[in-house]
């Protein structure tokens, strides 16, 4: 099964705030992607890990995955992000 867990990353003195996001399966397939801090987005739920795994999404499409449709993602919180899966 595909899951995309997502996780804030700090600003340090060379990068701004961002959300990475990586997908993975039970074998050795990983992708990671990393977004800028979505800062017009609410920080309370889910919405700024959405957009980075929104953007995994995207990325994965572009590379042939028909299976990862953002709108078929349901989250739920880890305590350093959130996972995405997807539903049928």
């Amino acid at each position: 099964m595909l899951a995309i867990t997502t996780k804030y990353h700090g600003a340090t003195n060379y990068r701004g705030s961002r959300i990475s996001a990586t997908m993975s399966d039970d074998g050795d397939f990983k992708r990671r992607i990393y977004i800028g801090y979505p800062h017009e987005l609410s920080p309370s739920g889910d919405a700024v890990y959405r957009k980075a795994a929104e953007a995994m999404c995207e990325k994965m499409t572009s590379e042939g995955f028909s299976y990862t449709k953002a709108e078929k993602m349901v989250s739920g919180y880890t305590g350093n992000g959130y996972v995405f899966v997807f539903t049928r």
